[in-house]
C-alpha cells in the first residue's frame, strides 16, 4: 500500500510539475514570438438547452457557408447551426432507415454541404443533404472482421478518409465503399500510430494526423504517404502531451489541441513551434478542448465535459 501511494503520488506530482513548466515556458514563448502570436476573442458558445442540450457531444464539423454541425452523441442526433450559433434542425436516428448516431463519432460535410455520418453499427456513411433530408447510404467494404472505431472522417480529393482509433489505421475510401490505401500500424516509428484520432488538411494537400499517445502529430499526404512529424512528448515549449483536435487555416498554421493540458498550440507547417493560443495577453485556457475546426478566421473548439461548443475569432 505504501509503494502504491508513493507512485500515485510521484505521478500525481509530475504532472502538476510538468504543467506548470509548460505554461511557465508557454508565457516566455509568447514574448519571443510576439510577432506570430495569435489571440482569440469569445464570440458565442453552443450548449443549449432541454431537448436541444449537448450531451457528451463527440464531434463537429463546419461547411463552407460557416453552418456548424455537432454530433450530440449521447441524444443520438446531429444537431445543426447556423453561422451565429442559432439553432436550425436536428438529424435523429432512424431505426426504419438503419440510420444509428448513438456511439458515432464521425461527421463531415462535402463541397456541396451534404452531410457525411459514418454509422458504426452498420458499418456505412449516411448521406444527408443540407436541409438534413436522408439521401442515401454507402457500405463500406472492409478486408477484415476486426471491430473499427472510426473517430474521424473527410471527403476530400473524391475520397474518403477515416481515422481507425482501435486499429491504429488511416484509411482511403472510393466512393464505391472500397479500400484504395490502408496506412499505418501501432508502433512508435514513423507512418504508426498509438491511437490516432483527429485529422486535418492543409491548403498544400498535406493530411495531419493527431497521434494521442505517442503524443504528435504525423503528415502524410493524400495517397497515405508519411511524409513528417510535428512535435514529440516532452516539457519544452512546442511539445504535446495528449494531441486531440487538429485544425488548419488558410495560412497553413497548425492548431493542436492538448486534452490533457487544456491548451491549443500552434505550429507552422513544417513543423515549427509559433506559440500556444493566447487570450487577453495570456495563454488561453480550456478545460477538455477535445476537437477543433477553422472556417475563415474563426476557431471552433468543441469542450467534451463542459457540453459545450464554444466559437472564437481568431486574431493574427
Amino acid at each position: 500500500m505504501k509503494q502504491r501511494c508513493l507512485t500515485e503520488f510521484s505521478i500525481t506530482s509530475i504532472y502538476k510539475i510538468s504543467l506548470l513548466i509548460i505554461l511557465i515556458s508557454s508565457f516566455f514563448c509568447a514574448n519571443v514570438f510576439a510577432n506570430d502570436i495569435i489571440e482569440v476573442k469569445k464570440l458565442f458558445k453552443i450548449s443549449g438547452s432541454g431537448n436541444r442540450s449537448l450531451k457528451q457531444p463527440s464531434n463537429m464539423t463546419v461547411d463552407n457557408q460557416g453552418t456548424i454541425y455537432i454530433l450530440n452523441d449521447l441524444r443520438e442526433r446531429i444537431m445543426v447551426y447556423n453561422r451565429n450559433g442559432d439553432f436550425q434542425f436536428s438529424i435523429r436516428s432512424d431505426a426504419e432507415k438503419n440510420i444509428n448516431i448513438y456511439k458515432a463519432y464521425s461527421l463531415t460535410t462535402d463541397d456541396y454541404n451534404n452531410i457525411h455520418l459514418y454509422d458504426p453499427y452498420e458499418l456505412a456513411i449516411h448521406i444527408f443533404n443540407d436541409k438534413g433530408t436522408y439521401q442515401k447510404s454507402l457500405p463500406m467494404k472492409f478486408d477484415d472482421e476486426l471491430e473499427h472505431k472510426i473517430t474521424e472522417l473527410s471527403f476530400s480529393y473524391g475520397n474518403y478518409f477515416m481515422i481507425d482509433n482501435s486499429n491504429n489505421y488511416l484509411y482511403i475510401f472510393e466512393t464505391n465503399g472500397r479500400i484504395n490505401k490502408r496506412s499505418g500500424k501501432k508502433g512508435e516509428l514513423s507512418g504508426e500510430f498509438n491511437h490516432p484520432f483527429s485529422m486535418a488538411f492543409g491548403a498544400d494537400g498535406r493530411i495531419y494526423v493527431t497521434d494521442v499517445l505517442n503524443s504528435r502529430v504525423q503528415v502524410f499526404t493524400t495517397t497515405g504517404t508519411f511524409l513528417s512529424q510535428i512535435s514529440d512528448f516532452g516539457f519544452t515549449d512546442g511539445n504535446i502531451f495528449r494531441p486531440n483536435g487538429i485544425a488548419v487555416d488558410r495560412y497553413n498554421n497548425v492548431f493542436v489541441s492538448d486534452s490533457l493540458l487544456g491548451i491549443v498550440n500552434v505550429f507552422k507547417a513544417d513543423g515549427t513551434f509559433v506559440a500556444p493560443l493566447m487570450k487577453d495577453g495570456n495563454v488561453a485556457k480550456f478545460k477538455t478542448p477535445s476537437r477543433i475546426k477553422v472556417f475563415e478566421d474563426r476557431i471552433y473548439i468543441l469542450e467534451t465535459l463542459n457540453n459545450s461548443v464554444d466559437v472564437y475569432q481568431l486574431q493574427y
